[in-house]
């Protein structure tokens, strides 16, 4: 999943280091959970739809930071794990009762205020079988 907001900011407390380049205490620095999302570094195959990547236990292979949807530190957001127990329950009982055909033309997300897909998204939703 990625972040609705594709890039954080905050201000240097202290003087530090980014890329060998220096950062004054008071620098205003971004950093964009998008594009740490999709690091080769942490991720293989990082543009790959590939869900057991959060198997129970699998993210403890991956580096504190290196999945920030919600931000993190002190300022992470108050609705993190709700939102996070939301989704698993809306997406549990929505996949145990519908199949979805999405349209498979590539999506490119659109940098405004959000992160956005660049066009309509068209999808089928059927119904499945059996009940339930």
């Amino acid at each position: 999943p990625d972040p609705i907001l594709w890039l954080l900011t905050g201000i240097a407390k202290e003087g530090a280091s980014l890329g060998g380049l220096p950062v004054a205490p008071g620098t205003r620095v971004w950093t964009s959970q998008w594009a740490v999302h999709r690091d080769p570094r942490w991720y293989g195959d990082a543009e790959v739809f590939r869900p057991e990547r959060w198997l129970e236990g699998a993210e403890e292979s991956i580096p504190e930071y290196a999945w920030f949807p919600f931000g993190g530190g002190p300022r992470v957001c108050i609705g993190a794990r709700f939102a996070t127990v939301e989704a698993v329950l809306i997406l549990a009982v929505l996949g145990r009762r519908y199949d979805l055909d999405v349209d498979p033309g590539e999506i490119r997300p659109m940098t405004t205020l959000t992160l956005q897909p660049d066009r309509d998204m068209l999808a089928t939703v059927r119904a499945r079988g059996g009940g339930a």
